[in-house]
Parts: C-alpha cells; structure tokens; sequence
C-alpha cells in the first residue's frame, strides 16, 4: 500500500472509531435518562398510592365550599385563596375555577350555607310546638345564638360587601330571601294585624336591633362599666323587648 493511501485509510479508520465512540456515549446518556425519569415515574406512583386524591372528582365544589368554611371559621374570609385550597385538597391549581369564576363566588358559596342554616332554624321552630309569639322570639335567639357561635361565619355574609352585590350571586340571594321569608312569616303569624307594610317597617326595626346587639357585643364596645351585674339574658331579653315590642315579647313569656 503506497504511503497515501496508507494515511487515507488510517483517517478513515480513526474516524469511525470516533462515530462508534460518539454512538455509544449518546446511547449511554438516553440510557441514563430514561433509567432516571422511570426511576421518578415509579416514586411519584408510589407518593400518589400513598396520598390518595381526598375525594371523588364529582364533589369538588362540595369539597372546596367546606374546606372553605374551615378557614373562615378558624382565620376569618379574608384568608381565603383558591390556590391554598386547591393545594389543601390535591388538585392542580385551575381545577378550583371549573366551579368558581373568581374567589368571591366560593364565598358566596360559603355565605349561602350560613344563610341556609338560619333558614333551617326558621324551618325547625314551629315543629318544636311554639305558638307565635314564643316562636318569634326563639327565632331572635337562635340567629343571636349564630352569630356569637359562628362569629367568622358571621362576619363573611353581613359584613364582606357580598350582599352589596347580592344580584350577582344567585345561589346567596335565595337563600338570604329564605331566611328573610322565614322570619316575617314567624313575625305575621305574631302580630297578624299587620299590613305588608307596618310589616316591614317592623321587621326592618328588629333586623336593626339584633344585627346591632350581635356587632356591639362581637367588637368589645360593651365595656364592663356599661353592663356591671347585668348577665347576658338580661341584655338580650332587652335587645328583645326593644326589637320587637313590649306587647308581643310580653305575651311570649306566657305562651308555652
């Protein structure tokens, strides 16, 4: 072999060697790869059957409007995020927004069940037997009762500007517009001489009595020299008197 050919065929040689080098480090790295991205595959399957998803996909607006309400009841509406809750209960980060345009609608959400469940009590009072001045002034109770219990709870539906805007939000008017009907029909059935009107007017007279009575209380400006020996009953039987009248509190103590 004459010495250039010599040297072309060693080039030759030397670079194939160097393709069959460079082969087998490519092969070696996608190896590598794909033996790491498995070895992922197999942890994350194994996190995912260790930390179920907490609940069926069909009862995620369920689960978002209570996990919801347990922020509300423990930090107040204004620690409310969609993307917290979504983390909270595993899912991706948009899944909340397939049943809630924006984080007021969750809240309105959770203010409709508020609002129900004063709807609820107004349901539940006269199978309890009352007659109708008695079961007014139960009701007067139990909505007081909700707002020292579910302070938080209360606090989102009167005072986060929701019912500002209630036409927005159906689900939260018509549950508002139960309770309401609720309790006027508890006060008509007390005081049926009433027109629609006087009606009104009077129901207005004790929304403004309780609400006031619940505020004042919830924010300390009852100091201690305003009540001295006055116990609770005393100051809500006088919220009472004043919210809806004398006469029909009066006839509520002796109706059994």
């Amino acid at each position: 072999m004459r010495r250039g050919e010599h040297a072309l065929h060693g080039s030759t040689s030397r670079c194939k060697n160097y393709e069959n080098n460079t082969f087998i480090i490519i092969a070696t790295c996608m190896l590598r790869l794909h033996l790491s991205i498995m070895s992922q595959y197999t942890f994350l399957s194994k996190e995912f059957m260790a930390n179920p998803i907490k609940y069926h996909h069909g009862d995620l607006r369920a689960a978002l409007v209570s996990a919801a309400l347990g922020v509300v009841e423990r930090d107040g509406y204004e620690a409310i995020s969609l993307r917290s809750l979504a983390e909270e209960l595993g899912v991706s980060r948009g899944a909340p927004y397939r049943h809630f345009n924006e984080r007021n609608d969750l809240l309105a959400a959770v203010a409709s069940h508020g609002f129900e469940i004063l709807a609820g009590f107004l349901r539940d009072i006269p199978k309890q037997g009352y007659l109708p001045c008695k079961a007014l002034v139960e009701s007067c109770r139990r909505f007081l009762e909700f707002a020292f219990t579910r302070r938080q709870h209360f606090r989102l539906m009167y005072e986060s500007g929701l019912l500002a805007e209630i036409s927005r939000y159906p689900e939260l008017q018509a549950a508002q517009n139960a309770a309401y009907a609720g309790i006027s029909a508890l006060y008509a059935a007390a005081v049926p001489a009433l027109d629609a009107r006087e009606l009104r007017l009077r129901m207005i007279t004790m929304w403004v009595g309780l609400y006031g009575y619940a505020k004042v209380s919830q924010t300390g400006i009852l100091q201690d020299y305003m009540t001295l020996s006055l116990s609770s009953r005393d100051m809500e039987d006088a919220v009472l008197r004043a919210a809806i009248g004398e006469s029909v509190f009066q006839r509520s103590q002796t109706e059994s």
